[in-house]
């Protein structure tokens, strides 16, 4: 009975290892369901799993699973797990203290693990200096991530490092470093953890389109091709795509544009983020002259929207709000200042968590663009002109130049000073054949700004800084 139940066990623990690494998280949680019951040692190697995958969504009840078990980590190699799990679990909830407790305790188990089971350990030291505010691009977590020979140990190097880079305001570093990650993964299928390589693949991609790196974005897309998109991944999936869409846009290739855009809403994991790809293909119609589908999207957009529980989004989502009060502006005001209304109410923190947890100047941008939109459209357009300005100075430094075009327009709408549609027009030639480009290389009367300070003709004012 024993040997059946062994039998039994590991043959579950290895279907869980396999889905696992296919990205299918929810189908090897099943199958570890009760796996602290299983006889030595796949109890400890089976729970040690099912923290390692609830730790990328759940933190907290990872830590619970492995305080409640702790007594069944007999091996070395699953109490070196049990620490570098719960210090990952401790980075994510910020109490370093106790991730910095648990790092000692994995220093003194690492000489008798394998080796590539070392870089998990290596990556947590690397990532809390980050949390703590050490941007230190040769940290030793990081040397011995790249020394490594493991594949997912170089890959974890590289892109810690290249968080480093961007906290340090360094975004050629960045993405060399983002390339080399993501190489790294493609040339070693099944070595990197699907979903960490996902989020990456998404910050590669925003990247290289933001700044008209046409290598990242083509290898971003190389990985997008080949990741296991599962239902677990569908929230990065979602924002690949959208992000594919936004640089097929701005290549001039908006009917590609708003077929993947149209493919995105049905990737969206809520109704914020179905509202959201209304938004971009409204906003699109808009920039190619097309008022009727962007009416069309818009309306649609609002439709959903009015169910919403915008108290409950978080990050990039509740960026719809501005984004439907602008996008309303030229044609229904009251309407536009209704979602101004709830934007402010709601209040603007956490525009960028990723970005804001790096201390990344990028998210004060983000936030003051969104800023200057909504006192746009409430018509206090030099309290609009000073969040445009200082949303360009970092957007301009970073070679952000899609943005940075865009707020040099704010500030043209806002103030009427020529020189900052003179500024918008040379970020804009980085996209020589998007419709911004072309649309400003219109005459002057064409974009001249409305009373309200916002561009009526071709929709100008809408807010994709959460592309």
């Amino acid at each position: 009975m024993i040997r059946l139940e062994l039998d039994v066990a590991q043959t579950r623990l290895a279907q869980a290892v396999a889905h696992r690494g296919a990205a299918r998280y929810r189908d090897a949680l099943e199958l570890l369901e009760g796996c602290e019951d299983w006889h030595s040692p796949h109890a400890e190697r089976g729970v040690l799993l099912r923290a390692t995958i609830l730790s990328r969504t759940k933190p907290l009840e990872s830590l619970a699973i492995l305080a409640r078990c702790q007594d069944l980590f007999e091996s070395d190699e699953a109490r070196f797990g049990y620490c570098v799990v719960s210090m990952r679990d401790y980075i994510v909830t910020r109490n370093f203290d106790a991730a910095s407790e648990m790092a000692v305790k994995a220093e003194a188990l690492a000489d008798r693990v394998p080796a590539p089971q070392r870089s998990t350990l290596w990556y947590q030291h690397a990532l809390l200096a980050y949390c703590l505010g050490n941007y230190d691009t040769n940290h030793a977590g990081i040397r011995r991530l790249l020394e490594n020979s493991d594949p997912n140990g170089r890959f974890l190097g590289y892109l810690t490092r290249a968080y480093m880079h961007a906290s340090r305001q360094c975004y050629d570093e960045q993405t060399s470093d983002l390339i080399a990650a993501v190489d790294v993964a493609l040339n070693y299928p099944g070595e990197c953890d699907p979903a960490l390589l996902a989020v990456q693949v998404h910050a590669l991609l925003r990247l290289g389109l933001e700044r008209g790196h046409r290598e990242a974005v083509a290898k971003a897309a190389d990985a997008v091709e080949v990741l296991p998109w599962t239902d677990d991944l569908r929230g990065e999936h979602f924002l690949c795509v959208r992000a594919l869409a936004w640089d097929a846009f701005l290549r001039g290739d908006a009917v590609q544009a708003q077929w993947m855009l149209k493919d995105s809403k049905a990737l969206a994991v809520s109704d914020a983020w179905k509202v959201m790809a209304h938004l971009d293909r409204a906003y699109i119609a808009r920039m190619n002259g097309n008022e009727y589908w962007a009416a069309e999207d818009l309306a649609a957009a609002h439709a959903i929207a009015r169910d919403v529980e915008w108290g409950s989004t978080a990050g990039e989502e509740r960026q719809a709000l501005v984004m439907l009060a602008v996008l309303y502006s030229p044609t229904d005001m009251a309407r536009a200042q209704e979602y101004v209304s709830l934007y402010v109410q709601l209040g603007r923190e956490n525009l960028n968590p990723m970005l804001q947890a790096a201390h990344d100047q990028r998210s004060v941008a983000f936030e003051q663009y969104a800023l200057g939109r909504v006192q746009q459209v409430l018509g206090n357009e030099e309290l609009a002109a000073a969040s445009f300005r200082r949303a360009y100075d970092i957007f301009d430094a970073a070679r952000y130049h899609f943005r940075a075009a865009l707020c040099a327009l704010g500030l043209y709408e806002s103030s009427s000073e020529a020189d900052w549609r003179q500024k918008a027009r040379e970020h804009a030639d980085h996209f020589p054949n998007s419709a911004l480009c072309a649309t400003l290389a219109r005459s002057h009367a064409d974009a001249a700004p409305s009373r309200t300070g916002v561009v009526r003709r071709p929709g100008f004012g809408a807010n994709v800084a959460a592309v």
